[in-house]
């Protein structure tokens, strides 16, 4: 069962993406902030991260850079989950060193097909310019 650990602090959005992940074979672990998640990927052990990017005090970005400066989560699997829809938020992540970039909202059927892709993918999958899974 692959482990995703989700960091949002909209309990709605964590809560529905619990159930629904979990209703398709996934462990999902929620983080409610941006402040400590990097810490928790350490001691969870995720295989992917699904990342919030507007959240208070240590947004996605802040997130997504400490998980990428710690040798031990480095090559986690990050996807950005965010209402920010424009391009140059998805070439910011992708910058960053985002994998993947979803869009809230998207149906759950794309959602849990783009999450699979990283998993069954190894992981190491890179998005291209649209925030899609780029197919090695």
């Amino acid at each position: 069962m692959p482990k995703i650990m989700i960091v949002d602090d909209n309990t709605d959005t964590c809560d529905t993406l619990r159930r629904l992940l979990g209703r398709a074979g996934w462990e999902v672990l929620c983080v409610g902030e941006g402040k400590g998640a990097a810490e928790r990927l350490r001691e969870l052990q995720a295989e992917v991260v699904l990342l919030d990017i507007m959240m208070p005090e240590v947004d996605g970005f802040g997130v997504l850079a400490q998980i990428r400066s710690d040798p031990e989560t480095a090559r986690t699997t990050v996807v950005m989950y965010s209402a920010l829809a424009d391009e140059a938020t998805k070439a910011r992540a992708k910058a960053a060193g985002a994998n993947g970039y979803l869009v809230k909202g998207a149906p759950f059927a794309l959602v849990q097909e783009r999450l699979a892709a990283y998993v069954n993918g190894g992981g190491g999958a890179e998005m291209d310019e649209g925030g899609q899974v780029a197919r090695n």
